[in-house]
């Protein structure tokens, strides 16, 4: 139940209601005792400590005072990506020895003003944020520091009310846990279709020419490795008997069409997004002064970025979709869609699978990764394995997969509009424009 704001809150500076300690440096290889420790990778756009995901390290002898208690929060005090400063890890429901590395500050309460999680959930607000620009000298700051969290200021409603507001977004937490869940599930599920529609492994016809006994039988002879009555063994794999393998080149020729037409659209490629504005991406621009090199995209066209990035390890091929047309640099390796290359749309999903991704390996050298960036010769690259089949067939499992990556995309906009709306809850509630009944 909501109320109009009556009557003013105290504020103090986090200094005299928290204590706080740097975290713990340690070396690699240390015999002694081992412990879970938070490290700024833990972060994310996580809120709670998750005993479950965290690393261990071994350390010689650990101080209790670098243990973190029920209740404790702890913030990112540097690290290379600045957008990373400052966030905030609440332990709650903690069972296990926990430490926090040299890279954060744990933060304690101290005062029996205050409610802990309350405390965390401010300093996890753009409140907080704007006090750190401001106190840091107006930019992102580079580095967190005590002194410069004890100067925070933290409104102080009494402890019913801080224990309503906590449970008042704790609830939204829930619901968007709910929908992160459900999100995973659908990828995962999706990630398995993927793989068996696109190597044939399940066809749309399955059901027309199979009991279910028998296609229980066929998925079981591939898992072993073995082929099913109307399926073959192919250096790509187990598939059906009327497709094929063929080269890349057969399917796709190479672009090298250089930018002399002065497009400034420079793209990179994203994990998520595929291709996109490099500066709207990184929000700055880190192309070359000189962009008449870079390689000219129409929609439509693929790219392949050798540099391997989580989840990508032998990097990533995107194809163009949201420009009319752009430009990369000249260290991707692009192609085009042939006139017989009947369902791109197929390939795309395809590459993204990872299915390509053993054929890549095949021919990137040994060793020879340099500063991320895999060696792979771009004659090889043409002449590894694609498939091809009737393009019906293809198109079909094009569709079926672009509903399931609808439905993920849809369930990703609810999520982010979950955020967006408990993001202006905290607002109101962290200041005191809406209040609540206790």
């Amino acid at each position: 139940m909501l109320a109009e704001k009556t009557d003013p809150w105290s504020h103090k500076n986090l200094g005299e209601l928290l204590e706080f300690k740097n975290g713990l440096n340690y070396r690699t290889g240390d015999v002694g005792e081992e412990v879970l420790i938070v490290g700024v990778s833990d972060f994310k756009d996580a809120f709670h400590v998750d005993e479950t995901k965290l690393s261990t390290v071994t350390v010689e002898s650990l101080p209790e005072d670098y243990l973190m208690n029920e209740g404790d929060f702890v913030f990112v005090r540097s690290n290379g990506n600045k957008e990373l400063i400052g966030r905030v890890l609440f332990a709650k429901n903690i069972s296990k020895k926990i430490t926090h590395s040299g890279f954060t500050i744990r933060a304690r309460n101290k005062s029996d003003l205050l409610l802990s999680e309350y405390c965390a959930i401010f300093c996890s607000s753009s409140l907080v944020k704007r006090q750190f620009m401001t106190k840091g000298g107006g930019s992102n700051i580079s580095n967190l520091n005590q002194q410069l969290l004890s100067e925070i200021e933290i409104p102080l409603p009494s402890i019913p009310e801080q224990k309503k507001i906590t449970s008042i977004l704790s609830t939204w937490d829930k619901a968007i846990e709910l929908k992160e869940k459900l999100i995973e599930q659908k990828k995962e599920q999706k990630k398995g279709l993927m793989q068996k529609l696109l190597m044939g492994h399940v066809r749309i016809s399955d059901t027309k020419n199979y009991s279910e006994v028998d296609l229980l039988e066929k998925n079981e002879m591939i898992k072993r490795g073995e082929a099913p009555k109307g399926y073959k063994k192919t250096k790509i794999g187990i598939i059906p008997e009327d497709w094929k393998i063929v080269h890349l080149y057969e399917k796709f020729d190479r672009l090298t069409k250089r930018n002399i037409e002065g497009n400034q659209n420079v793209l990179t490629i994203s994990a998520q997004y595929g291709l996109v504005n490099q500066e709207s991406f990184f929000k700055k621009l880190v192309a070359s002064e000189n962009l008449t090199n870079y390689y000219l995209l129409a929609k439509g066209d693929f790219a392949y970025n050798k540099s391997y990035s989580n989840g990508y390890p032998f990097g990533a091929i995107k194809v163009l979709r949201k420009y009319e047309s752009g430009i990369v640099s000249p260290l991707y390796i692009c192609f085009s869609p042939k006139k017989n290359n009947y369902c791109p749309e197929y390939y795309q999903y395809y590459f993204e699978s990872g299915l390509f991704n053993h054929e890549i390996y095949a021919i990137a050298q040994e060793g020879a990764r340099n500063h991320g960036l895999l060696n792979v010769p771009v004659g090889d690259f043409f002449n590894l394995y694609v498939l091809d089949f009737d393009k019906t067939e293809m198109k079909m499992i094009a569709e079926i997969i672009g509903k399931s990556t609808e439905e993920v995309n849809y369930l990703e906009l609810e999520l982010e509009f979950l955020k967006q709306q408990k993001k202006g809850l905290m607002q109101n509630l962290l200041t005191g424009k809406i209040r609540v009944k206790v």
